[in-house]
């Protein structure tokens, strides 16, 4: 385990800056509260707000941030407008990263913040996540899985 959290501290090291898409779950919230302690104030979280996700889950993931120090920012996604999210398909978490990588860049270029991390990891390969392919073609880092 050490190993691989010292090559992740070395692979956030070398980022200049970093925003992370925060869900608030376990492992954003690891990765954030790693990236803080490398990357100090230069890391910020992102956290989607639209009617996918739990209203009552928002409170917890502002505490989590401030709790590591994280400046934090809410920003409203539009999914339910895309039909094909909508549809609801197989292929619907594909269409709902989509977004959210969208507004995580339009953040990151207003802030001029160069990479966007996840919270993918090893176990995240086992499953069909048609969210990866949304975070690849938009070029979003998956350091706790690069590590």
């Amino acid at each position: 385990m050490n190993r691989k959290l010292d090559r992740l501290r070395d692979i956030l090291g070398g980022l200049e800056n970093a925003l992370i898409a925060y869900s608030g779950g376990v492992d954003s919230v690891f990765l954030a509260k790693v990236s803080r302690e490398i990357l100090g104030d230069r890391v910020i979280a992102l956290t989607a707000l639209s009617p996918s996700y739990p209203s009552y889950e928002l409170e917890a993931t502002k505490d989590l941030a401030r709790t590591i120090g994280l400046r934090h920012l809410v920003v409203e996604t539009r999914e339910l407008e895309n039909e094909n999210y909508r549809a609801n398909r197989g292929d619907r978490c594909y269409f709902c990263k989509s977004e959210l990588y969208e507004v995580c860049w339009q953040k990151a270029k207003e802030l001029g913040i160069e990479t966007i991390l996840n919270g993918t990891h090893q176990d995240d390969l086992g499953d069909i996540r048609t969210g990866l392919k949304a975070a690849h073609e938009q070029h979003i880092r998956s350091h706790l899985l690069e590590a």
